[in-house]
């Protein structure tokens, strides 16, 4: 393999780098376990056990030991579970450290204590209580088991990545439970449950997060147990094994470092190797290098105690001989002094002894360049220390924390020498080989890997500044952390694009938040009310439709992502994130939305006329459902429905600027009815079609249907009804909040226009509901004349201009389109009496608003084209006079109706051409 592509979601990628940065924190999340060997001899353990964050309600993990292996049970009661182990009082003999705590489980469970303080914390942080005492883990082992706890500075974590290396598939994440106990295996059940479900032919084991360039050699070793128990299950053919199985000699598995540089707290790197020797060869390699690095480690740590030993004596030296006690300030030139040269000082010393000690186990260059790589480091690392810990600067602060700092040097050296051995004994001997490894997501490629700034203790610790300066309920505060909480995926994303994540989401907040419409009460009694959490008189928004709503808008994050990647340069940040959550949210939450803000763009994509139009055809016709009683039966569903979502009846909602908002809900609702009522149709049509064929025959169709006895009927209404349903189909929420931001995100997209301009059924003309023929009054046709010079009279036309031109077109024109020629100038001569204003235009709107649904609803034939023609050549010669903005849309729908309905190479488009040229002739000669 000489690369791989790994391709994640979003959201699966965020699963595995929130994870490590739990662990590079030191932080336990729910469904960990951690374990500690303590003691001179490690002979005392200290176990955090925590249930799953999936378990259902508040439960507290045991053991269960019946079946000969270690697993859990469930108890109800709250909080995780803080064991710990003598071995000097466990009598069993043991064989391992796996029998070791295996054999142990009762003793685990008598020393077992309640946690009452965790929350995804810092192990050390963690605080229990034993025989009625709150202690400290720190504590609890100094008391009882005598022994001094020293928390790692990462704590192990693991996650297996599985992926296939033919084209740019997802790859899958799986974060089992953990544990921190040498050779106490993470949970591998679900991952062997989704190897056997799905094709898979790579997996990445990334096992801990740490400064090295390389997997730990203990990693190393297990993710080659690992490759070795898969190829055993695929080869073993004495037992009855899926087919499935037999392709696990098939996966390949790769080790996988998760570097983390803590100078760059930012990013993460993936470092993926893959076996090329024997398993033989390789454990081998283990046992020798581990040798080597231990050597090592205790040289090491020699040192540095007796460095710092010196440094703390020097230390209190000088500052005795300045009078200073262990608690008192010190002096920001004497902290300077002391840290800048005296600790600078120490370790460069270590590093010169660390020089020496590679000179001598490894060749010069070699050696000479890891040194080179640790003393460019130290400068930087002194410098981001005192960046945290000069806050105090007090005798006893500069000891402990110049201790922390020498750890921070000890654990860069001890990952050079790491990775020194690890080039020397696996990449030149060819035992692993690196994988060059690109990252996608969601299909693009990734400079760098994110680690997430917001974690669920970030959460807490903002929350907590939160509460002091706020005046929100407690109740209030407990939802905020559940929205902070649930999106910490979007706070991740908004991070990395340089925003605020609570600007971004406030105005979802101010509604989630809102407190019942009355009930809102000064800011002194709502202080009062902290302590009284009983009398906070409840949300707007009820806790099942807040849970729904927050799925909701996780549903849609690569939408709400796409809008915020796209912040235009120079805009109402605030105007941006309002409109956002407009789209993304319906109902009763756009409406009061839209209250405060004014959209950047378009926020529906339907037409409020047609939507109207649409519900009365349906509704109030029998063009798509037949029968009375099923009409009535979807229009109480629908109505319902909209109640539930809006809080208004279909009535109150069909108003021009109610649709306006409400529109897209109605016509997704629509749909969803129309669904069901198809199915119906259905069924109705197979009982038909399968009906008895002798004896007596109920008339059921008569009495259900209102009279739609034969299968052919109820078929021909099913197919009205899929057409109905294909024009609704863009209307379905997942697709609207698509549509809308992306034509937001480009005003140039045509979507919106493509989706208002399709096309909705064809129906006869006869069929439709009747309209009237014309929308003025006393028009008049040909024969109400004697001639054509009484008609220019009476309309105080020109004879030289108008009059000529309709001589010739009444030697062209039969009677009946020269009927449409004189109506289409007594209309024009009408509105300019009015100067285009008023009543008289208002009516012509809404009429040919009429006429335009029904074209779009059925088949133009040549005998009705002259009426559309007149009407297109008359909405354009108000809109040229007037630039009247109610008939624009209507001008280009006409224009759409006759591209799409008349073939552009069809003797009828060459009639609609000659008429329409003559049509605008007559026209130009009013509007001189």
């Amino acid at each position: 393999m000489q690369g791989l592509s790994l391709n994640f979601r979003s959201e699966t990628l965020f699963t595995l780098v929130d994870k490590i940065k739990s662990s590079i924190e030191g932080r336990m999340s729910w469904g960990d376990t951690f374990g500690l060997g303590l003691g001179v001899k490690s002979d005392k353990h200290l176990i955090v056990w925590t249930p799953k964050e999936t378990s259902e309600g508040d439960i507290l993990p045991g053991f269960d030991s019946e079946d000969g292996k270690l697993t859990l049970k469930m108890r109800p009661r709250p909080g995780a579970w803080v064991s710990w182990i003598d071995e000097a009082k466990v009598t069993a003999e043991t064989q391992d450290d796996y029998d070791r705590v295996h054999r142990s489980i009762q003793e685990l469970e008598r020393n077992a204590r309640q946690i009452t303080e965790f929350a995804d914390g810092v192990v050390s942080e963690i605080t229990i209580q034993n025989l009625g005492k709150s202690l400290t883990l720190s504590e609890l082992t100094q008391d009882v088991l005598k022994a001094r706890l020293a928390i790692p500075s990462t704590i192990k974590t693991g996650a297996y990545i599985l992926a296939q290396t033919e084209g740019m598939h997802a790859a899958t994440v799986i974060v089992p439970e953990q544990t921190h106990i040498h050779r106490i295996h993470l949970n591998e059940d679900v991952l062997f449950d989704r190897m056997l479900t799905q094709d898979y032919d790579v997996l990445l084991v990334v096992l801990r997060t740490h400064i090295k360039q390389y997997p730990d050699l203990a990693d190393l070793g297990y993710s080659l147990t690992l490759r070795t128990r898969l190829s055993d299950v695929s080869n073993n053919k004495d037992q009855e094994i899926p087919d499935a199985v037999e392709g696990f000699d098939a996966v390949q598995v790769l080790a996988t470092a998760a570097v983390y540089d803590p100078l760059e707290p930012e990013t993460l790197k993936l470092v993926p190797l893959t076996f090329n020797a024997p398993a033989e060869d390789i454990e081998t390699a283990i046992a020798e290098s581990s040798k080597k690095i231990e050597a090592y480690t205790v040289k090491a740590n020699q040192q540095a105690h007796q460095l710092m030993a010196q440094f703390q004596q020097g230390v209190e030296t000088r500052l005795r001989a300045l009078v200073l006690g262990p608690g008192q300030r010190v002096h920001n030139k004497v902290w300077d002094d002391l840290v800048v040269r005296e600790l600078r000082s120490t370790i460069l010393a270590f590093v010169d002894f660390y020089a020496e000690y590679l000179t001598e186990h490894f060749e010069a260059a070699v050696a000479a360049a890891k040194t080179e790589a640790l003393t460019q480091n130290i400068d930087s690392m002194i410098e981001f220390w005192q960046l945290q810990d000069n806050q105090q600067l007090t005798l006893n602060h500069l000891i402990q924390s110049s201790y922390k700092l020498a750890n921070q040097v000890l654990d860069r050296a001890a990952g050079l020498f790491h990775d020194l051995v690890f080039e020397q004994d696996f990449i030149q001997t060819d035992f692993v080989r690196q994988i060059e490894l690109l990252t996608f997501e969601n299909n693009e490629r990734l400079d760098e890997i994110y680690l997430p700034q917001w974690t669920r203790a970030t959460v807490r610790e903002k929350m907590a500044g939160f509460t002091l300066r706020s005046t929100l309920h407690a109740t209030q505060i407990e939802r905020l952390t559940t929205i902070w909480l649930e999106l910490l995926e979007l706070a991740n994303f908004v991070s990395q694009h340089k925003q605020d994540f609570e600007k971004v989401i406030q105005p979802l907040v101010d509604l989630l938040l809102m407190v019942k419409t009355g009930q809102v009460q000064r800011r002194s009694q709502q202080a009062q009310q902290r302590s009284r959490t009983a009398n906070f008189p409840g949300f707007e928004i009820p806790d099942d439709t807040f849970q729904r709503l927050l799925d909701h808008v996780k549903l849609y994050l690569p939408t709400i992502k796409q809008w915020l990647a796209n912040l235009p340069p120079k805009s109402d940040a605030q105007q941006h994130y309002a409109t956002l959550w407009t789209l993304v949210l319906d109902g009763k939450l756009r409406e009061r939305l839209l209250a405060e803000v004014q959209p950047t763009c378009d926020i529906n994509l339907s037409v409020p006329d047609q939507t109207k139009r649409l519900i009365n055809l349906m509704l109030g016709s029998t063009l798509i459902i037949q029968a009375e009683k099923d009409r009535k039966l979807i229009e109480r569903n629908l109505n319902r429905a909209i109640i539930s979502k809006t809080g208004h009846e279909l009535a109150n909602i069909t108003t021009g600027a109610m649709l306006a908002i409400h529109g897209d809900t109605l016509l997704a609702i629509l749909y969803e009815e129309l669904l069901g009522y198809h199915n119906t149709l259905a069924k109705r049509a197979n009982r038909l079609t399968n009906a008895p064929q002798k004896g007596k025959k109920r008339k059921r169709g008569n009495s259900q249907n209102g009279g739609a006895v034969n299968v052919e009927a109820v078929e021909a209404e099913q197919q009205k009804v899929e057409e109905l349903m294909t024009f609704l189909r863009p209307y379905r929420q997942e697709e609207v909040i698509a549509t809308l931001a992306t034509a937001g995100l480009d005003p140039r997209t045509s979507n919106l226009e493509e989706i208002r301009k399709q096309q909705v059924l064809s129906f006869d003309v006869s069929d439709l509901p009747a309209i009237g023929e014309t929308w003025l009054d006393g028009s008049k046709s040909l024969e109400d004349y004697p001639n054509l010079r009484v008609f220019l009279l009476q309309n105080q036309l020109p004879i030289s201009t108008t009059g000529r031109l309709l001589m010739e077109l009444r030697q062209h024109f039969s009677d009946e389109l020269f009927n449409h020629v004189l109506g289409l100038i007594q209309e024009v001569k009408a509105l300019q009496s009015t100067d285009y204003q008023g009543d008289l235009l208002d009516q012509f709107v809404a009429y040919i608003s009429e006429k335009v649904w029904r074209w779009e609803l059925t088949q133009i034939t040549e005998t009705e084209l002259p009426l559309l023609l007149k009407e297109k050549v008359l909405a354009s010669a108000i809109c040229y006079e007037k630039e009247v903005d109610t008939l624009l849309e209507y001008v280009e729908r006409y224009d759409e109706l006759v591209s799409t309905k008349l073939a552009s190479d069809s003797e009828m488009d060459s009639h609609r051409q000659y008429i329409e040229e003559q049509f605008q002739a007559i026209v130009e000669t009013l509007l001189v």
